[in-house]
């Protein structure tokens, strides 16, 4: 859960289903293709830890694939957060938010209104 505002948890209620009509088809879109990039980064880890212990380095492969797993938990977490930021901006403001740099790589994502 993320506090964007200092409001009361009812209001909060409400907003919160307003947004979440406003952008479900983006957020369904993002959340199937990060998903499946997260998906197949983890597959190849998994297959080199598989590696790494098939070739005798029992221990060596257990300490990287939890190590992998680890990671995977922060970066697919913290791009979830990232992403859920800018479609609270987007769907409160109908624009892109000022810091991101190359817009278009999010235009078949998220149309700004006009």
């Amino acid at each position: 859960m993320m506090i964007l505002k200092w409001i009361w948890p009812k209001e909060a209620i409400k907003e919160s289903a307003s947004l979440f009509k406003k952008t479900w088809g983006e957020r369904a879109i993002i959340h199937v293709w990060v998903g499946a990039f997260f998906f197949l980064i983890f597959l190849v880890a998994i297959v080199l830890c598989v590696f790494v212990i098939i070739n005798g380095a029992i221990k060596t492969g257990i300490i990287m694939l939890v190590l992998f797993i680890m990671l995977f938990i922060v970066i697919s977490m913290s791009t979830d957060t990232v992403i859920k930021t800018i479609l609270f901006h987007y769907a409160e403001t109908g624009e892109l938010p000022e810091e991101i740099e190359n817009k278009d790589l999010l235009t078949g994502i998220a149309i700004e209104k006009k």
